[in-house]
């Protein structure tokens, strides 16, 4: 059995969202982040290389919200990544509420110059994008979205809208203190200030290898994403799988594997169109897909907190409208190799959103380990103080395992 250390674990993770931080791509965060899995790759004796390339970048300044009507004060508040920007002395406007979901009047409503306050969308990936979009076509100045519960959160809107209003996030609390104000007939007038620099950065690839010793062609790929939000410390998401990838390294370094193993960091995974560093990777190598067995991504395996809380297999996603899935033969062994460990790893047909998403689109074998659930997701709570590292220790040493196994099988369980 791999000797899972939850100690290093639990030291990986601290380093990465206390000491480090936020680890926004393309900035010096992200590049701290990506030395330091290259410091341990070498110190483990993995063979380390990077890959660089190049995306829209947004690096925010300083993002406020003040409430000048009724009662001054501030609300603390996070900038949604694409932003449109205010000037330097902010936007100040009158605050109104829609139900972009459900008010099929919308569209007939005068929100000229209003800021917009909107309750965040269900489904993150799409209606963030669209409920800017649809707003800013109807002329308003500015948007707050607030949480359906807890503290604010952060997502991406598309860097290549034309047409962008500063847009902000707030917790559900504060959202609800303002639409109580506005249900009482208050007027409510507040300045939104979003100040950001938008400009093309570098993000990184960092992978280590371990050559197998007779079929080193065919390689099993390890992988999590090395960044997270803005103003996340990205304990869960994803310093866990980061975690999990740089352990694995360290456990099976001074191994010998049939085939060979390959550990990958991946950069720019939260900013849309979203697994930019993973998309990056499947295009430069295209021509090596063909000889990867699997790839098993990690993303979030640290915290399961509310009441699914359950190790699981995301087995599901959609790209450009095709529905993409894990390989049954993938999907049973890992199962399996689970219940042999003494786990009962559950498989969601929910979809996935992260690295191994390109490697389905490209027909290789993936899936995604995930924790079920977490409510400090992309927040400024996801913090290590809520991570449980044995349960990163479950996920790394179910992974691991099945890695290894398929990395010295004599026969691939899909050849049988």
């Amino acid at each position: 059995m791999l000797q899972i250390s939850e100690k290093r674990l639990s030291e990986h993770v601290n380093f990465l969202a206390d000491q480090i931080g936020p680890r926004i791509f393309g900035t010096i965060s992200e590049e701290k982040t990506a030395k330091y899995v290259v410091s341990k790759f070498e110190e483990y004796g993995v063979d380390a290389s990077i890959e660089t390339f190049r995306v829209s970048g947004f690096i925010p300044k300083e993002t406020k919200l003040e409430v000048l009507k009724p009662m001054q004060r501030m609300i603390n508040c996070i900038p949604l990544m694409y932003s449109g920007v205010t000037p330097q002395e902010g936007t100040v406007g009158q605050l109104t509420c829609a139900d972009v979901e459900t008010d099929v009047k919308l569209k007939h409503r005068d929100l000229a110059n209003k800021i917009v306050l909107v309750r965040a969308p269900r489904d993150h990936l799409l209606t963030y994008r669209e409920t800017a979009s649809k707003l800013a076509k109807l002329g308003a100045a500015g948007l707050i979205f607030f949480s359906r519960e807890g503290p604010a959160t952060s997502f991406s809107l598309d860097p290549n809208e034309t047409l962008r209003i500063p847009s902000i996030s707030i917790s559900s609390e504060e959202g609800q203190n303002l639409l109580l104000q506005l249900a009482a007939g208050h007027e409510v007038v507040v300045k939104l200030q979003v100040i950001a620099e938008k400009r093309r950065v570098k993000s990184y690839n960092i992978s280590g290898n371990i050559k197998g010793n007779t079929l080193s062609t065919q390689k099993i790929v390890l992988s999590a994403h090395l960044d997270s939000v803005i103003n996340s410390p990205g304990a869960n998401d994803n310093a866990s799988g980061l975690a999990a990838v740089l352990e694995l390294a360290r456990v099976m370094a001074e191994k010998k594997p049939r085939r060979t193993i390959e550990f990958i960091a991946f950069g720019a995974e939260e900013p849309y169109p979203y697994y930019l560093g993973s998309w990056f990777y499947v295009q430069k190598h295209k021509d090596e897909l063909v000889n990867i067995i699997s790839v098993l991504n990690f993303d979030m395996i640290g915290v399961g907190a509310k009441i699914d809380n359950r190790p699981c297999l995301k087995t599901t996603a959609i790209f450009q409208g095709k529905k993409l899935k894990t390989e049954e033969w993938l999907k049973n062994y890992i199962i399996q190799t689970g219940k042999e460990l003494g786990y009962e790893i559950h498989p969601l047909e929910a979809l996935g959103y992260s690295d191994q998403v390109p490697f389905l689109f490209n027909d290789v074998p993936a899936v995604q380990f995930r924790w079920m659930d977490d409510p400090w997701y992309h927040s400024p709570d996801d913090k290590s103080i809520n991570i449980d590292p044995r349960k990163i220790k479950t996920m790394t040493l179910v992974a691991g395992t099945t890695a290894w196994k398929l990395a010295n099988a004599p026969k691939l369980p899909r050849q049988t």
